[in-house]
């Protein structure tokens, strides 16, 4: 097993350790100015000065993903069909998934 850095969760600042709805209430103002963004405005927009953004989240996942990939071409003890599993959090794959098919960031549902 292997834990590469690159899909990691993000950070997310004063959200640690809220639930959803929490979240939604306490900063309703954030999420309708967000909202009001551009796609590509949004994905380059953190939450809070000095986090990610959605894009710099998918762009390490992303980059961890091509390294996993070929680590395991070189290997020469993996069979041929040989797959990776990648597990990651909910919101790496909602910023990967939004960057990937042009979702709204906050469009994207994983749960």
């Amino acid at each position: 097993v292997a834990v590469p850095r690159g899909l990691r969760e993000p950070s997310l600042g004063k959200f640690e350790g809220m639930v959803r709805d929490q979240i939604y209430s306490e900063y309703g103002a954030l999420f309708e100015r967000l909202s009001k963004l551009e796609q590509e405005e949004r994905l380059r927009t953190a939450y809070f000065d000095g986090l990610e953004s959605p894009l710099d989240t998918s762009r390490r996942a992303e980059e961890a993903v091509r390294r996993a990939a070929e680590e395991l071409s070189q290997d020469a003890t993996a069979g041929q069909g040989a797959a990776i599993l990648f597990v990651t959090h909910s919101k790496v794959l909602e910023a990967v998934l939004a960057v990937v098919f042009g979702k709204f960031y906050e469009g994207v549902e994983t749960t």
